[in-house]
């Protein structure tokens, strides 16, 4: 510290060069006196305080807190900022002691502090050139005021081309307008800013760069500089354009496939939901943005939610590595096969998961067995008649061969008493065999559609006395009650009287073959709109399972061919039904075995 109270002071003894800005100040900063380089640089006066200096850090604070203590020289680096540049000062201080009060001589060592900001700067650009990192500079308006060798090569400019313009000029042909005014408002509110842009093709590929704009702040926050950066990401984009292309494909080939498609993944344990094709989202309506990484038995029906868990449990147990399944929802059947695929990494599997609607192919397939089976029961039927026909016709031919031989034997003895009885015998075996003929004549004319109703108005209780009557001796010939309650109400129906009585004759007919004992009753009953006929006997009943196929042509209950108790073909009950049918009536039958049999026949009334 120098003691300047014995000397005769004059600050313009002070060798100091005017090359360099310095003054003189008290212990609070109030400048005492200052040279004309100062006073240039900074334009304070004398007895103004350094406080109004604006140096960062403070000076004022710097010299207040040095008269506190007892250090008596500083020397540190301060920042000048003007609205046009920032200056960089190597400041030295020290106190001085005149006339009893401390003062501080400060001393602004501009050259050294350029050089000392050359060489930050020379710095500062040699990383920036030897990092390879595009890099631009430019101020608060949007001057330009530096820019990399890297960052010159992509925009084909030279510093010289772009110092001291405006950014827009340099950027316009590569951003369109509205990005370009985006640039321009965050440089103007100090915005960080950021913009992909394609520059040119090198060997046919896309060249992508992406520019990052971020301010430079001083301590006060206040905008210095802007740095704009330049990044390659051609690689990325290009990496990024495959994989949606490669997605894209895969979505493409999933959607194509027909079946239902489904990919789980587990991982951690959990079973979520991973992807599907539109047909499964389409049939059970999975919205594939929200379900996805969800679990799914959280939205998938749970018929199919059992079967995924039953499949899982066995693939760990299959040799093929594939479960198939079956399934239904609502009305729907489904056919699946579920597999997995281990991902790169161990602990994630994806299991994926194929179905197949085969509602179709598996009602076609019902039919087809129904088919086949009825093709079967059609061939037993065929079958049946061959052996039921030829026995109903190798029966009366033998039978008539027989009485031949014997009227012969008689006609030589002259016992013409016995031909006349062996004539009514021959008599009876031909009308069974015309009977049989001409049922299978009627059932061909059914099945073939090609009946003609000869339609007449009439009582029905006309047609039901002349069947009694005629069968009537038949009835007590094998020791049954033959009976007729009819209805005396006056009604008419519209029927074919030949084919009415046909089908009553059958019935009744019927019921007196399979009658050994008890009674066979005819009744009539009239209702409100139509006329109800019923044929009852105590015969041997039928089995009530079977009762629908005797409505068949050539279908009896009784074994087939030689083994049966009753003669026939068969074709009565058929011949009978189709007949009411025609005529739009109704057949039902009731029976049970050993307990007799009762034919219902419901025909409508003509309304007068």
């Amino acid at each position: 510290m120098m003691d300047l109270n014995s000397q005769n002071y004059s600050p313009e003894k002070i060798e100091l060069t005017n090359r360099k800005a310095w003054l003189i100040v008290d212990s609070v900063g109030n400048i005492k006196y200052s040279n004309q380089i100062f006073t240039e640089i900074f334009h304070l006066n004398k007895e103004e305080n350094l406080s109004k200096l604006g140096l960062l850090p403070n000076l004022q604070s710097v010299i207040v807190k040095l008269s506190e203590n007892e250090l008596t020289e500083f020397n540190s680096s301060f920042i000048y900022e003007t609205e046009e540049q920032v200056f960089n000062f190597q400041i030295e201080i020290e106190k001085v002691i005149l006339f009893n009060s401390p003062y501080f001589v400060i001393v602004f060592n501009a050259q050294k502090d350029e050089k000392y900001i050359e060489d930050k700067i020379s710095n500062l650009h040699f990383a920036l050139e030897y990092g390879k990192i595009p890099v631009m500079i430019f101020d608060y308006k949007g001057i330009i005021s530096f820019a990399t060798n890297s960052f010159e090569k992509i925009f084909s400019c030279t510093l010289d081309d772009i110092y001291n313009s405006h950014i827009s000029s340099l950027f316009s042909p590569y951003l369109q307008p509205d990005k370009l005014e985006n640039l321009l408002s965050s440089i103007e509110s100090g915005k960080e800013w950021s913009e992909t842009i394609l520059l040119s093709f090198v060997e046919g590929q896309p060249l992508y760069f992406e520019l990052k704009l971020n301010p430079i702040l001083n301590d006060e926050g206040k905008i210095l500089n802007f740095v704009l950066t330049v990044h390659d990401i051609s690689y990325y984009v290009l990496k990024n354009e495959i994989t949606k292309k490669s997605e894209k494909r895969l979505k493409s080939i999933i959607n194509n496939i027909s079946d239902l498609l489904i990919i789980l993944k587990k991982s951690n344990n959990l079973i979520c939901f991973e992807n599907a094709n539109d047909n499964f989202l389409t049939i059970f309506n999975v919205d594939k943005d929200y379900c996805y990484q969800k679990r799914y038995e959280d939205f998938l029906p749970n018929p199919l939610i059992n079967k995924i868990e039953e499949s899982i449990l066995e693939l760990n147990i299959s040799p093929t590595g594939v479960c198939e399944f079956e399934f239904q929802e609502k009305e729907n059947i489904y056919s699946g096969k579920i597999t997995s695929i281990e991902k790169t990494n161990e602990s994630e599997l994806l299991y994926i998961v194929s179905l197949k609607d085969i509602t179709i192919e598996k009602m076609k397939k019902d039919q087809l067995k129904e088919l086949y089976k009825k093709e079967m029961e059609l061939n037993r039927l065929k079958t049946t008649f061959l052996q039921n026909m030829s026995h109903e016709i190798r029966t009366p031919f033998t039978a008539i061969l027989g009485y031949s031989d014997i009227m012969v034997d008689c006609i030589e003895e002259g016992d013409y008493e016995t031909v006349v009885e062996i004539t009514d015998s021959l008599k009876h075996v031909l009308n069974r065999v015309v009977n049989l003929f001409e049922n299978i004549i009627e059932v061909s004319e059914i099945e073939a559609g090609e009946v003609t109703l000869e339609p007449v108005s009439i009582n029905c209780n006309q047609i039901l006395k002349a069947v009694y009557n005629k069968k009537l001796e038949d009835a007590e010939r094998r020791g049954l009650e033959f009976e007729l309650d009819l209805d005396n109400s006056e009604y008419l129906c519209s029927v074919d009287w030949i084919k009415f009585e046909k089908i009553i004759l059958n019935l009744v007919e019927n019921a007196i073959k399979y009658t050994d004992s008890g009674k066979i009753k005819i009744t009539s009953k009239k209702m409100e709109d139509h006329i109800i006929i019923t044929i009852a006997d105590t015969g041997l009943g039928i089995n009530e399972k079977i009762i629908s196929h005797l409505l068949e042509p050539f279908v009896q209950e009784e074994p087939d061919g030689h083994s049966r108790n009753y003669e026939g073909a068969g074709l009565g009950l058929t011949i009978a039904c189709e007949y009411t049918k025609l005529m739009k009536g109704d057949m039902r039958i009731e029976s049970k075995k050993n307990e007799g049999t009762k034919i219902f026949l419901n025909f409508p009334v003509e309304i007068e």
